[in-house]
């Protein structure tokens, strides 16, 4: 059972109709300015952007350290401890260094610039292999 509208008030409906909307829309708009008023609970919009920006903060330094720890670097909040195997790691940048094309990365799509990267490994190790023999 639908409700008449008091003489001289217009309807949801109505009203919507005017500015070119949906009813439910102008719903929408209504709840969230009564939350940003203060009229209403719940969180406002500057909180919810707020909330979205220190979630993306914490995913983005979240992404730095899972990447630190990949890398054997020390994480934040955790002792360095031992590296393994240093003496391995830092002479294989330095060979890969010496392409260009690896050094400065000209390919945009990620699969051609691993196959250069897998090709200047081989080309690396072709030479190792011919000067030890």
């Amino acid at each position: 059972m639908q409700q008449t509208p008091a003489p001289g008030r217009l309807t949801l409906e109505q009203v919507a109709a005017d500015f070119g909307v949906h009813a439910m829309t102008l719903s929408k708009w209504m709840r969230r300015a009564g939350i940003d008023d203060g009229v209403k609970p719940g969180t406002t919009t500057q909180e919810n952007t707020e909330l979205r920006e220190a979630r993306r903060r914490i995913k983005l330094l979240e992404q730095e350290n899972e990447a630190a720890a990949g890398r054997g670097l020390p994480v934040a909040g955790e002792s360095a401890g031992k590296r393994i195997y240093p003496l391995v790691k830092e002479p294989a940048f330095a060979w890969l260094h010496q392409f260009k094309r690896l050094r400065i990365r000209y390919e945009r799509r990620a699969d051609l610039h691993q196959g250069l990267l897998e090709l200047a490994c081989g080309l690396i190790c072709l030479r190792r292999l011919r000067t030890s023999s």
